[in-house]
C-alpha cells in the first residue's frame, strides 16, 4: 500500500540483515487519534535502528487518521496499512499480528511514542544478553505537565525460564498485597510466535484490561526474558480528562480475562488459580465502583452489583481469595466478601 521503494537503510546493511529478515514489527491500532498520530509515526521513522516495519491498523477510524496513514505509507515502503471494520483494540492487534513479518512484535498505541533509540537499545540487549522471548523496558507517563518515570519493580537483566518461574510467577497475576507484573502490552517486545500464541485466543469483547489477557499468557509460556531499565516508551496520559470523564465499565471483561488466564495456565501445565481469583475479585470491585458513574439510581446500581457478584465464578473467587499487606486491598476484600455496596459507593465518590 505504498508508492515506490525506499533504499535499503544503512543500519540494515551494517547489521547484515535484509528487509526480508525484519527484526521488529511495530503494530499501531488506530481509531480517532488524528491529533496524536503524526508524533507516533514520526517516532518510528526517527529510530536509530532501521530494520523494522510499521503496521498501521485502521480500525474503521472515522476521522482523518486513515489519510495520515496513507501519506506516510506513500513515502516509506516499510509502512503497511491494514484497513478493517471497527472491532476494538483486541481485534486490531490481531489484524496487525497477522501481517507481521518481523522476528519480534512491538505494540505501540497510536497516541503514544517511542524514544529514538528504543529499537536500537532492545536489539542490543537481545544481541548481548539474549536471545530472549520477551524484552520489557522502561517508560514515562507523559502529559502536558511533563514526563513522570514509570516505576520498575522487577530485577533488571536476563531471566532464564527458571528465573521467570521463581521471580515473576509469584506476582505475575495478583499477589496478596494486590501487586502484579506490569500487564501492559506496550513497552515490551515479544517474539512473534509467542505473541501470536498469546494474542489470538483473547476474546474480542474485552474492552478493558485486554493487555493482561495477552501479556500474562505470554509470560507463562516465555522461556527467557530481558528486563531493561532504559525508559524508551512514552505513554500519553491526560489526568484532567480521566477525572472528568469517569464512566462505567462493562461487567463481562473481568470474567473473560479470568477464563483466559485459567485456560492459558492449564494449557501450560501451570496453576494460577489463587492469583486468578484475586485478579477477578479486584477487577469486579473496580467494575462495581464504576457502575455508580452510570447515572442510574443507587438502588438500581446496588441490585445490579449484587446480581453480578452472585454469579458462580464471581462468588467463588471472592470467597476463596485472600489479601494481606495492603490497607486498600483489605478494604476491597472486606467490601466484596460482605457485599457492602454502600462502601463501594463511598469509594466511587472519593476515588
Amino acid at each position: 500500500m505504498t508508492s515506490g521503494k525506499t533504499a535499503l537503510p544503512e543500519a540494515v546493511r551494517q547489521s547484515g540483515n535484509t528487509m526480508d529478515d525484519i527484526r521488529f514489527s511495530i503494530t499501531v491500532p488506530i481509531y480517532n487519534i488524528e491529533k496524536y498520530l503524526d508524533k507516533c509515526i514520526q517516532s518510528v521513522l526517527a529510530q536509530s535502528f532501521s530494520n523494522w516495519e510499521l503496521i498501521l491498523v485502521n480500525d474503521g477510524s472515522p476521522d482523518g487518521s486513515p489519510a495520515i496513514c496513507q501519506s506516510y505509507a506513500a513515502k516509506d515502503s516499510r509502512i503497511k496499512i491494514v484497513n478493517k471494520k471497527n472491532g476494538g483494540l483486541v481485534s486490531a492487534r490481531k489484524a496487525g499480528a497477522m501481517q507481521a513479518s518481523g522476528e519480534y512484535i512491538v505494540c505501540l498505541d497510536g497516541d503514544d511514542w517511542m524514544d529514538p533509540k528504543a529499537l536500537e537499545t532492545v536489539d542490543k540487549a537481545l544481541s548481548e544478553q539474549g536471545p530472549a522471548d520477551m524484552v520489557c523496558f522502561g517508560y514515562y507517563y507523559a502529559s502536558e505537565d511533563g514526563n513522570i518515570p514509570g516505576y520498575e519493580k522487577n530485577r533488571l537483566g536476563y531471566y532464564s525460564r527458571s528465573d521467570i518461574e521463581k521471580e515473576i510467577f509469584p506476582m505475575l497475576v495478583h499477589t496478596e498485597s494486590a501487586g502484579y507484573f506490569a500487564p501492559s502490552a506496550w513497552a515490551k517486545a515479544f517474539r512473534k510466535e509467542l505473541y501470536i500464541k498469546a494474542q489470538m485466543p483473547v476474546d474480542e469483547r474485552i474492552s478493558i484490561g485486554e493487555d493482561g489477557a495477552l501479556t500474562i499468557p505470554a509470560v507463562m509460556n516465555a522461556q527467557s526474558l530481558i528486563m531493561l531499565g532504559d525508559r524508551l516508551y512514552y505513554y500519553r496520559t491526560n489526568p484532567a480528562s480521566m477525572t472528568k470523564n469517569k464512566k462505567p465499565f462493562a461487567w463481562e471483561a473481568p470474567g473473560l480475562i479470568y477464563k483466559r488466564i485459567n485456560d492459558a495456565a492449564k494449557d501450560a501445565g501451570l496453576d494460577f488459580s489463587a492469583q486468578a481469583d484475586r485478579r477477578l475479585s479486584h477487577d469486579l470491585f473496580n467494575v462495581a465502583v464504576s457502575r455508580f458513574y452510570s447515572g442510574k439510581p443507587y438502588k438500581a446500581v446496588k441490585a445490579e452489583i449484587l446480581g453480578h457478584l452472585a454469579e458462580p465464578d464471581a462468588a467463588g473467587a471472592v470467597r476463596r481469595c485472600r489479601f494481606s499487606g495492603s490497607i486498600q486491598a483489605a478494604f476491597m476484600d472486606f467490601a466484596m466478601k460482605h457485599r457492602l455496596v454502600f462502601l463501594m459507593y463511598v469509594y466511587s465518590k472519593v476515588k
